[in-house]
């Protein structure tokens, strides 16, 4: 007894795979959320709201607190009690952290530089030293001439378009 196969194009064939592969990703995926999805879903989403609705605090599993309630009557993904526990760490995390010092002729570039900032012809300081603000002003000629060249071909193709 032989069997007939319908001959189909590879295209065709690979199309149906993929298909095939999507849905059973998509059965995969509805029978176990990954961990990943649980613990970043958004509190509501407005297709599904009763399978996205958060109902635990996500500080911790084990804990089984009331989330709590903003003012305008939205939800938070925690309870009162690790809410304001996870603020305070916030704070402390924040004051810990040493604020930048300068010196007045100190160069402020961003990445730290310890060289004499450049001075103008007012007799002023530039905020940069003399590297740092030839290294800015290039890079300012180019963010310029990039944006002129879009709005240079923007205006082209708006005439062409309305001739």
């Amino acid at each position: 007894m032989s069997i007939k196969f319908k001959r189909i194009a590879p295209f065709e064939a690979h199309q149906i795979l993929q298909v095939q592969c999507r849905q059973q990703k998509g059965r995969e995926a509805e029978a176990t959320p990954s961990k990943r999805a649980r613990e970043y879903m958004p509190a509501t989403n407005p297709l599904r709201p009763e399978s996205t609705a958060r109902t635990g605090c996500i500080y911790s599993r084990s804990c089984k607190a009331e989330l709590a309630v903003k003012e305008d009557g939205t939800t938070l993904s925690m309870c009162e009690e690790h809410k304001t526990y996870q603020a305070a760490k916030l704070r402390e995390r924040r004051a810990k952290m040493p604020s930048r010092q300068f010196d007045p002729l100190q160069c402020q570039y961003p990445g730290g530089c310890k060289k004499e900032r450049l001075i103008k012809l007012n007799g002023d300081h530039h905020w940069l030293c003399e590297n740092h603000r030839e290294r800015q002003n290039a890079s300012a000629r180019a963010r310029y001439r990039r944006s002129t060249s879009k709005k240079k071909a923007e205006k082209q193709y708006l005439m062409r378009v309305t001739k």
